[in-house]
């Protein structure tokens, strides 16, 4: 007699916030009557109940962090060098 070996079953990913948020809104048509009812009746049925999904699976904030650049060290400023332009005097006309 042989012994089978059993492996265990893969564990199921986590839902992502999308996936859980998507499955606990209302279906499209309980959507539309509460909106039909909403506009009959001017309630905000259906604004409560997409704002309380919204609130409850809320989107994930995600901080993305920027480098840190330092400045780079000037040298010490030298004086400007000023090169003059040489003088040109005129040819004395006759």
């Amino acid at each position: 007699m042989s012994l089978i070996s059993i492996k265990p079953l893969p564990v199921p990913p986590e839902p992502t916030y999308q996936e859980l948020r998507a499955s606990a809104y209302p279906s499209i048509p309980s959507q539309l009557d509460m909106q039909y009812h909403d506009a009959v009746n001017t309630t905000a049925t259906w604004v409560e109940a997409i704002e309380a999904v919204k609130v409850a699976y809320s989107k994930p904030v995600v901080v993305v962090e920027e480098p840190i650049v330092e400045p780079e060290a000037t040298p010490a400023e030298e004086p400007a060098v000023v090169e003059e332009e040489p003088v040109v005097e005129p040819e004395p006309t006759p």
